[in-house]
């Protein structure tokens, strides 16, 4: 070998050594960007999903409140239960169930109401009329045919 090439070897020798001694010297003994233990990432974010999840969870079973009327179901309407109208104010009674509908039993009367035309909430049952529609219902279903 000549002297050239035996100082240019020397010469990156003690290029690359000196680049190594100085990452040691400032600490760069890390892992290296993007080289992250792949097993421990997901671990930390199993965690991370888990914690969100009992939390949402938590919410979820605290009260079970309902924010407004649900539809009722026809094991809802049962006779003798007091039907309220959209204000609250009671309309009658169920006083009885046929294939066609419900009849509410009213001072005024008897009327016919659509079964899906019930709700309920945290009240009772209700159907959205007022007491004034729901009066004239009444009178309407219960007036003589002669007039």
């Amino acid at each position: 070998m000549n002297t050239k090439t035996k100082t240019l070897i020397a010469a990156f020798a003690m290029l690359f050594g000196a680049d190594a001694a100085l990452a040691q010297a400032m600490g760069g003994g890390g892992p290296a960007p993007g080289s992250a233990d792949s097993k421990a990432v997901a671990r930390g974010n199993q965690e991370v999903n888990a914690e969100y999840n009992r939390q949402i969870g938590a919410k979820d079973r605290k009260g079970g409140r309902r924010r407004g009327p649900v539809a009722a179901t026809v094991e809802d309407l049962v006779a003798g239960t007091i039907v309220h109208g959209n204000a609250g104010v009671t309309l009658g009674t169920i006083d009885s169930l046929d294939v066609t509908g419900v009849i509410v039993a009213a001072p005024g009367g008897k009327v016919k109401v659509p079964v899906d035309a019930f709700g309920k909430d945290k009240n009772g049952l209700l159907i959205q009329m007022g007491k004034t529609e729901f009066d004239a219902a009444v009178a309407a279903a219960n007036a003589s045919p002669n007039g």
